[in-house]
């Protein structure tokens, strides 16, 4: 009878042990890429001082071409902007809000959402004192979660967009990251 509880305990431990790495499985994630162009931007506060600009509630649009290897998606990005910049240093934060939303005649079917982090460096700033984003270099990292067609998924994301070339306007965002399936 001995043996038999023996038996029957290692076989529940080793059907355990099956069933673990099936239980455990991480989630599916895709490499994905994106380019975001620049795109039209609005301040609703600024407040400059002695070696600081500050933004707040500044809100931004464009387009986000997210590549995935299936599929390309184009969606239209919103974002809103607090951060501040250090005009002694040159350095500064941004946070924004961000949503991307993809369409389909013109109904919006699903997208992203979620939070923004940039820090940036400015080499050139306008009479009154503002930065002129086309010469900012800024690193970005994002995390989007999705809705509608892309519920449950969530995008992992680090981006740049460089300071301009001489005769270039803005450079858009490149971004890379993964496209997480829960």
């Amino acid at each position: 009878m001995r043996r038999f509880a023996i038996l029957f305990a290692l076989f529940a431990l080793a059907s355990v042990v099956a069933v673990a790495p099936v239980i455990a499985a991480p989630e599916k994630w895709t490499p994905v890429t994106a380019t975001q162009t620049a795109g039209s931007g609005a301040f609703s506060g600024i407040k400059l001082n002695d070696g600081g600009v500050f933004f707040y509630d500044a809100v931004g649009a464009g387009v986000v071409v997210l590549h995935t290897p299936t599929v390309d998606y184009t969606l239209a990005s919103s974002s809103v902007l607090n951060g501040t910049i250090n005009t002694k240093t040159d350095g500064g934060v941004m946070h924004f809000k961000m949503l991307w939303e993809y369409k389909v005649n013109d109904a919006v079917v699903g997208g992203f959402e979620g939070e923004e982090i940039g820090k940036s460096t400015t080499t050139k700033y306008s009479a009154t004192g503002i930065p002129l984003p086309m010469y900012s270099t800024n690193i970005y990292h994002v995390v989007l979660h999705g809705f509608g067609e892309f519920d449950g998924q969530m995008l992992k994301l680090d981006g740049i967009r460089p300071t301009q070339t001489v005769g270039m306007t803005t450079k858009p965002v490149e971004w890379e990251g993964f496209l997480l399936k829960g």
